[in-house]
């Protein structure tokens, strides 16, 4: 029963923040839609995983993290509650967030409760689509668009299987593009302060859920900082001088931290036994002669943005994933308009753009040999990409009248 309690105070703190995010007018039809997203996956939480959607059946990553999450209670039976890594526990996966997260929804329940769990994932798939609205409209001054924008992405196939039940990519989404949504608040001098503290857990829990995708966002946030608007000229040139101060004097507490495990994860990437392990699955990709050799980088980079293709066979969500890109294929039209019109209207938003998703398309493409994966890891960049789509179909009616 404490489970449900928890996602319902959970629910009660996502209406609290899209009242205060919005006017009292807009934010009415945005809480009804959020709401029914939220309670959504909680409902579908209940079955969807014993819907056999992938050609291996049931399943997911959710069973590593269930398994994990047991462990981290016997460990805090004897050792008190505290973050549990592989340093103190070796049997916890990398990504150690998922599974901390589910212990400790356990432990406030007094057992497993999936209902409080999925709350917390449900709320930041709801959050990321309430950021990405806020950003849609800054362009958008009618907001039909960036409503309709809203609701594909929110109710998305792809977004929603895997936010609805004990998956990692609701966090992954949720910290990618929150750090993102800060850094363009940030060039407009919005929450500079409460935004760089939340950057700061962005990364923390980025860092613990899927660790190489820090290294590109960090361009984009250091853009954001030194982007940021003042009036002055010279209050400008001082708060650029104080944070390059800033970064030389953390420079080698970074490259020590940083350094060693991007060059582990670039080596372990981009080797043949990571893409042959990920061409095991029902919908790998063998590239053959051409994996490791430079004339891959297109075809991993088309595969990572365009894939599934419409005449290739799988499973029933691998079909699923075929009719919702056709809409995202729509997207990257009109994304690409929102580009020029940025280009015209505020570069430095839209070198933004270019700084996140350039270095994001390299990460995943790097390490692409599944289909059925990167059609989840990149919903990022995806999301992203929406934004410009909105501004670019925006500007569409203004420029015909």
């Amino acid at each position: 029963m404490i489970g449900y309690s928890i996602a319902f105070a959970t629910y009660l703190v996502l209406v609290f923040l899209i009242r205060r995010s919005l006017d009292v007018q807009e934010s009415n039809p945005i809480v009804l839609t959020l709401s029914v997203g939220y309670w959504l996956r909680i409902v579908l939480s209940f079955f969807l995983r014993d819907i056999p959607f992938w050609s291996h059946g049931a399943g997911g990553d959710y069973a590593g993290y269930e398994y994990n999450a047991q462990d981290i209670l016997i460990y805090w039976h004897q050792h008190g509650l505290e973050y549990v890594t592989r340093d103190k526990l070796p049997t916890i996966l990398e990504s150690s967030l998922p599974a901390n997260i589910i212990a400790l929804m356990s432990y406030l329940n007094g057992g497993y409760s999936r209902v409080a769990v999925e709350g917390l994932i449900a709320f930041c798939a709801c959050m990321t689509c309430l950021m990405l609205y806020q950003l849609y409209i800054i362009y958008d001054p009618i907001r039909k668009i960036s409503f309709r924008m809203m609701l594909f992405c929110l109710f998305g196939l792809t977004f929603l299987f895997y936010t609805s039940d004990l998956f990692k990519d609701a966090y992954v989404v949720f910290f990618v593009v929150g750090i993102f949504w800060a850094s363009l608040r940030f060039i407009q001098a919005q929450s500079v302060l409460p935004g760089i503290l939340f950057c700061l857990c962005c990364f923390v829990g980025l860092w613990n859920v899927r660790h190489y995708m820090v290294y590109p966002v960090m361009p984009i946030f250091t853009l954001g900082i030194l982007g940021i608007s003042f009036t002055d000229g010279k209050s400008r040139a001082v708060w650029v001088m104080t944070v390059m101060a800033v970064g030389v004097s953390l420079m080698p507490m970074l490259y020590d931290l940083l350094h060693e495990n991007a060059e582990k994860t670039f080596e372990i990437a981009s080797s043949e036994a990571w893409h042959r392990g990920l061409q095991e699955g029902g919908s790998g990709v063998d590239l053959g002669e051409y994996q490791s050799s430079v004339f891959s980088w297109p075809i991993k980079v088309i595969y990572t943005l365009f894939a599934p293709f419409p005449w290739q066979g799988g499973s029933l969500g691998f079909q699923i994933a075929k009719v919702e890109l056709l809409v995202w294929y729509y997207c990257y039209y009109q994304a690409f308009a929102g580009l020029l019109f940025l280009n015209r209207r505020n570069r430095y938003f839209a070198l933004a753009f270019l700084v996140f998703l350039v270095p994001a398309i390299f990460a995943y493409a790097v390490s692409f040999g599944n289909i059925g994966l990167i059609v989840r890891q990149r919903l990022p960049i995806m999301f992203v990409v929406s934004i410009l789509a909105v501004w670019g179909m925006a500007q569409k009616p203004r420029e015909i009248s």
